[in-house]
């Protein structure tokens, strides 16, 4: 008789995530508030709900030994742990782990479609003219310009990127967590459904920067406008231009 043991451990691509998300997991994870949801779930045991509620100094140490836990346990284990986090009542935890979620997807898809490409839905494949996530800009741009499409899809790439989004500093400069967070939760609302959000403030208290930093996490870490993409347009103080967004908008 011969007895097979199999460990379940985390597929490379996602550690890797872990590893690279760690400095984000340390700052945002309040451990000791979700141990028993953990448990609740079968991801850690009994002896491992003390060990990191009562036997660790500090978050950053139970965050240290949880992690290695979790990188002992099953893929779905990992998705299970993203959905608590996605399940709590702060932005930013809510945010993390839809980021660990959506970063871990891409890259399993991306490993999925180099092991048989030909099943990979390929947009540079289409014709320009014909790819539906151009259609929103085609007809804003027509209505305000009075650009005919051909004049400017041509010069247009197939992926949606964040088209003319002001760059924003890397180093010295705040990131206001609450409020990204909060603009964050309405442009969610948004993706779903329709809406418009304005924010408004003194000249130089950091309105462009802030909106920013809210759409790249909002498209980068959340995965939202996927369909449409997003679109920088300067309106300045002409009423006209306003009008016309706001009849497209209908």
């Amino acid at each position: 008789l011969i007895k097979v043991f199999h460990t379940m451990v985390l597929s490379k691509y996602i550690t890797d995530i872990i590893d690279k998300e760690y400095p984000q997991i340390l700052s945002d994870v309040p451990l000791v508030d979700i141990v028993f949801d953990l448990r609740s779930i079968g991801l850690i045991s009994d002896d491992e709900v003390e060990k990191l509620k009562d036997g660790c100094q500090s978050n950053k140490e139970r965050i240290f030994h949880f992690i290695k836990i979790l990188k002992s346990r099953s893929n779905d284990n990992y998705f299970q742990f993203c959905c608590i986090l996605k399940d709590s009542q702060v932005t930013n935890i809510q945010n993390l782990g839809r980021k660990l979620e959506i970063e871990a997807n891409a890259s399993r898809n991306e490993r999925e479609h180099s092991r048989n490409p030909n099943q990979a839905a390929n947009y540079q494949h289409q014709p320009k003219e014909k790819n539906p996530i151009l259609r929103p800009f085609r007809t804003i741009m027509s209505k305000l310009f009075g650009m005919k499409a051909s004049s400017y899809t041509s010069s247009l790439p197939i992926e949606i990127p964040l088209r003319q989004l002001p760059l924003t500093p890397k180093s010295h400069y705040v990131i206001r967590k609450d409020i990204v967070g909060q603009i964050c939760t309405q442009l969610q609302k948004i993706d779903k459904s329709n809406g418009k959000i304005l924010i408004h403030g003194m000249a130089g208290s950091g309105k462009t920067t802030t909106v920013c930093q809210s759409v790249r996490q909002a498209t980068a870490d959340m995965g939202l406008f996927k369909s449409n993409g997003c679109y920088w347009m300067k309106i300045g103080k002409f009423a006209s231009l306003i009008d016309d967004i706001s009849s497209i908008s209908k």
